[in-house]
């Protein structure tokens, strides 16, 4: 942390208190100007261009929930009846914002650069003034129209103002305690100068938009300080990486070199592959840190190795505080031109500070690399403190990682035949198009995109501006060309439908989709272009089909709110088409109305947002539900699903019980079941779910599957697999998926496991991650899959699922010998936990614990999955029957949702123990009902009201819980059992014996052998009070 906020350790002696607030002041431009470098890198183009909207409907599934369960994501689905929008592209803007704030940015590096020349040497005080006499001198001051004069009347000004004072600065006030006393004063006066000939721009300047002028014009300068900024500091991450690995290594480490090699290496090949990308060797399709942040890295901890520097360039200045002032000059001027670059979709000059950043990262960086190495090597090797002595080599002079760099940027730039001094020039052209654009004179502006054409002929922001100017004259077959040009570079989406809106407007139906078509295979996650090419197929007869498929294509991809829509969509659900998802019905127009709120709320549900607006009860009718209506209620509700506002589920309650709400009662269901699920009322959800699916089974597979995901949710695979295969028999995809799923945990199941497995790896028209996933998983659930496999080749998620899908044919002595095979300790402690649970489910809690203990000095684990062992620990504390230790343990476990019914029940069972029979039973009927399917929660409620002699609620409760169950063949034995006691301590005669011949239908023989002794025991004592009127 010294060596991080160095300048809290600068002396008053060589520092002064002024000297630090100017710095920090400059360190909080520095840090705003990575902060806004970081949204035009965001943004980008966002800011210049924009999409349109054009109306669009359509119903769109939305992920309601997710979970994990077995490395497997599994998510809670429903549909939301929405109106998606479509987007006609925009003209390209003028972004003054960027201007303004690239200029205030620029000034303020420039006049920090100033004031620390004047306590240069002379020779560097006059390197530094020539640069800022040359970037004043290409502002072409004289177009600014002072007095109506083209006179270089600004640049003689500012030239007085500045250098005879900077030079005064420098000759004459630079006494030992110049600096310490005058430095914030210099600051100041140039800062005043600066804010001066602003003000004079402002008033005398005969242009409009002055600042375009100043902005533009004077890019140049700028644009060489950023490329030599960023290659002098091209090395910092690999020297960030020494710094971590030897910073952080102590006298006992034995790897330290490796780290730093292992970490460097990939690191230089993420570059390296990033400029394969760029050049078009290669194309991967894995994913690199974009250059831009790697930029982003360099610029930050450069500030800390330009410290470290200090001994290159002491004789120049000192770090403290004129280096420190040097180089943020530098970085702020470096952030502000590439954010210009950015937020103005300059697409040339992004280019050439890209393959700047990236050529020089890697030219340098590599050899920075082989300098450490060369020099420091055995020094790293023996957890020495080696950044700290980096820059004084022993064996290799630190001017040869330029000298060596030097030469491998020489090839790379030579391989492009030094595109990027063209792109420079285009860039800079493009800039001045844009001033005269803002100043109206589409002359001009024409003929300097133009002109930029002629060093970068396909670059984007030149071409799309003079389509764009071509589409303002009407000259079609201009804005073909420049459009079809601007689609062949660095496009953006927009011209491909810029092109679409051509070819429409002329009848040529067939080139519009064929170009739209191209745009999305350039552009796949482009939602705005699918939703075009559904527009052109919605409005083609016998096409309805191919609008639909890009309709579904767009839908996940939108990210935009707010929509207002009532055409396609509103036309599918007002002819019910909602289950025939094959049909697309007539458009209609854009309506600020109920479909409106209605098409925002299906926005929200999409993106996974919560709206802010209230319930509009003036929309609703008081009783039957139709069409507009029922989605806008039934989409408020699902985006609400969690709120607690007791207005929407009081309306809910009301339209369930409206019996001409029949016909759409269903999705009332659905939300109910929704709703219930998000509050914990899971016994109320099961229910019902298992009501819906029981109508609807043969009809639908999406409440199939569900229902499915829901009991996989709380491990209960035997139901699980009932509602899954009925989804999987209506071809549901993802219900063959989720079924092969859930067979795969049950050992009973493992031949219908492989069964369906094979059947979807066979299925060529399934989709490919299926189908993957297939044949992943049949690897393990093979009979001989503990043989077969290598168990050393595989990697930590196999050798999980490996121990996962074989614990009843694993040993112990197996399940050791892969679990010390499994490098990632997540996946040690998943593993574990899995063994645990299974010896607890064959009620063998001693195994379980040996395995437990088995379990130490595994470090490096995750909140997560800290929080799954604790859960662990829970259930065999339980087993145990060790209540006090659940007491100690229970305030550590911090569930996620769907676990805190288990912290619930912990807490009642000590709080139980502690005589406390009232809270106990509160959080024991709400882990019940929080998980209904957990026989042990209710056997334990049960026991605690017959303890208290409320035989009648526990009666209630076991009867509450086998509901759940459609066949008693289902029952848990356990469960069963407890309610047929039960029965005999209620005197139900009847029912017990009722129960008891099920029940030997259901257990294993020795089980139902050693339970019908305890039963006959029982029964004889109920005889017996019967018989003494007891």
């Amino acid at each position: 942390m010294k060596d991080l906020l160095f300048w809290n350790r600068w002396k008053n002696s060589e520092v002064s208190k002024g000297e630090k607030y100017l710095f920090l002041t400059t360190l909080a431009v520095f840090g705003v100007a990575v902060v806004l470098f970081f949204i035009s890198y965001w943004v980008g183009n966002g800011f210049v261009i924009r999409w349109e909207k054009v109306s669009e409907t359509k119903p769109q599934q939305v992920v309601v929930d997710t979970f994990d369960k077995n490395l497997f994501e599994f998510q809670i689905t429903a549909d939301s009846y929405l109106i998606v929008e479509g987007y006609k592209a925009g003209n390209i803007e003028l972004n003054f914002t960027a201007t303004y704030l690239y200029l205030i940015f620029l000034l303020f590096g420039l006049v920090v650069l100033l004031t620390t020349a004047t306590f240069l040497s002379r020779t560097w005080y006059f390197v530094i003034a020539s640069i800022f006499v040359l970037y004043l001198a290409t502002l072409n001051s004289e177009l600014l129209g002072f007095f109506g004069s083209e006179e270089k009347i600004f640049l003689l000004i500012a030239l007085l103002a500045y250098m005879p004072l900077s030079y005064y600065f420098n000759a004459f006030a630079n006494s030992k305690t110049g600096w310490q006393s005058s430095a914030f004063f210099r600051f100041l006066v140039f800062t005043l100068i600066t804010l001066s000939l602003g003000i004079f721009v402002y008033q005398f300047a005969e242009v409009s938009y002055p600042e375009m002028f100043i902005a533009n014009f004077g890019i140049i300068v700028p644009m060489i300080i950023c490329v030599t900024f960023v290659a002098f500091n091209a090395h910092e991450i690999i020297n960030g990486i020494l710094y971590l690995v030897t910073d952080s290594a102590s006298v006992a480490s034995k790897h330290t070199a490796r780290h730093y090699i292992v970490l460097s290496s990939i690191y230089l090949f993420n570059v390296l592959y990033a400029y394969m990308v760029s050049i078009g060797a290669v194309n991967w399709r894995i994913l690199y840190i974009d250059t831009f942040v790697l930029f982003a890295i360099t610029v930050i901890i450069g500030l800390w190795g330009f410290k470290r520097r200090e001994i290159h360039y002491k004789g120049i200045m000192l770090f403290s505080p004129t280096g420190a002032f040097f180089y943020l000059a530098l970085a702020i001027i470096s952030l502000a031109t590439i954010s210009y670059a950015l937020a103005t979709a300059n697409d040339p000059l992004i280019d050439v500070f890209h393959d700047s950043i990236l050529y020089t990262h890697l030219a340098f960086g590599a050899s920075f690399f082989l300098y450490s190495l060369t020099n420091f090597y055995p020094y790293i090797q023996a957890n020495q403190k080696v950044y700290k002595v980096i820059y004084q080599p022993k064996r290799l002079d630190f001017i040869w990682i330029y000298v060596i760099g030097g030469v491998l940027l020489f090839f790379m730039f030579s391989r492009s035949s030094y595109f990027i001094y063209n792109q420079s020039i285009a860039g800079y052209y493009n800039g001045i198009a844009d001033t005269y654009r803002a100043t109206n004179d589409i002359f001009l502006s024409e003929q300097y995109y133009k002109t930029a054409t002629g060093y970068d002929p396909f670059n984007h922001k030149s071409n799309y501006s003079l389509g764009t100017i071509a589409l303002q004259f009407s000259n079609v077959e201009n804005a073909y060309i420049y459009f079809n040009r601007a689609v062949v570079k660095n496009t953006l989406p927009f011209s491909y439908a810029q092109l679409a809106d051509l070819y429409m407007q002329n009848d040529r139906l067939i080139e519009a989709i064929f170009k739209l078509q191209e745009g999305i295979n350039r552009f796949p996650k482009s939602g705005e272009l699918h939703l075009k090419l559904g527009l052109l197929f919605a409005n083609t007869n016998n096409l309805w089909d191919s609008a639909f498929y890009h309709f579904e294509k767009a839908r996940p991809l939108l990210a935009e709110e707010g929509v207002a829509s009532a055409n396609i969509y509103a036309t599918l659900l007002k002819n019910n088409l909602l289950m025939s998802p094959d049909s697309v019905k007539t458009m209609l127009g854009l309506k600020d109305d109920l479909h409106t709120d209605n098409n925002e709320l299906v926005l929200y549900n999409a993106q996974k947002q919560k709206s802010t607006k209230k319930l509009n009860l003036a929309y609703l009718p008081d009783s039957v539900l139709l069409g507009g209506t029922l989605c806008y209620f039934y989409n408020y509700a699902l985006n609400q699903i969690e709120n607690n506002d007791s207005l929407i589920w009081s309306k809910l309650s009301q339209y369930r019980k409206v019996s001409s709400n029949g016909e759409v009662m269903l999705y009332l269901d659905l939300i109910d079941i929704l709703r219930n699920r998000a509050i914990g009322e899971n016994l109320e959800a099961y229910r019902n779910m298992d009501k819906l699916h029981s109508s609807l089974n043969d009809v639908s597979p999406f409440y199939g599957n569900l229902a499915g995901i829901m009991m996989i949710e709380q491990d209960n695979y035997p139901r699980a697999i009932k509602y899954l295969a009925s989804a999987s028999k209506l071809d549901s995809k993802q219900g063959r998926l989720n079924y092969a799923i859930a067979l795969s945990e049950i050992p009973q199941e493992r031949d219908k496991a492989i069964e369906v497995w094979t059947t979807i790896s066979n299925d060529t028209k399934a989709d490919s991650i299926h189908r993957f996933m297939a044949k992943d998983m049949l690897r393990f659930i093979h009979p001989d899959s503990i043989k077969k496999l290598n168990i050393v080749s595989l990697d930590d998620i196999s050798k999980y699922r490996l121990i996962h899908y074989n614990q009843f044919s694993l040993s112990d002595q197996s399940f050791n010998e892969i679990l010390k095979n499994i490098q990632e300790p997540n996946y040690q402690i998943l593993a574990t936990i899995d063994r645990i649970s299974y010896y607890l489910n064959l009620n063998r809690p001693t195994s379980a614990e040996i395995i437990r203990n088995a379990l130490t000095g595994v470090s490096g684990i995750s909140p997560e999955i800290q929080q799954e062992l604790i859960l662990a620990d829970l259930k065999l504390l339980y087993k145990l029957k060790k209540i006090k230790e659940i007491g100690n343990l229970i305030d550590s476990f911090k569930p996620k949702k769907n676990q805190e019914g288990y912290k619930n029940f912990f807490k009642a069972l000590y709080l139980d123990s502690q005589k406390d029979s009232i809270n106990a039973e509160f959080l024991f009927r709400k882990a019940h009902h929080q998980l209904p399917l957990q026989t042990d929660i209710s056997m334990e409620l049960a026991v605690h009201y017959n303890k208290r002699g409320q035989t009648q609620k526990a009666y209630d409760i076991l009867v509450e819980a086998l509901s759940l169950y459609s066949d008693y063949q289902e029952f848990p034995v356990s469960l069963y059992e407890l309610y047929i006691l039960q029965c005999l301590e209620m005197n139900y005669v009847a029912f017990a014996e009722d129960a008891i011949a099920k029940l030997e239908e259901i257990a294993p023989k020795e089980e139902y052998a050693f339970f019908k002794k305890i039963f006959d025991v029982e029964i004889a004592k109920v005889q017996q009070r019967m018989e003494n009127w007891e």
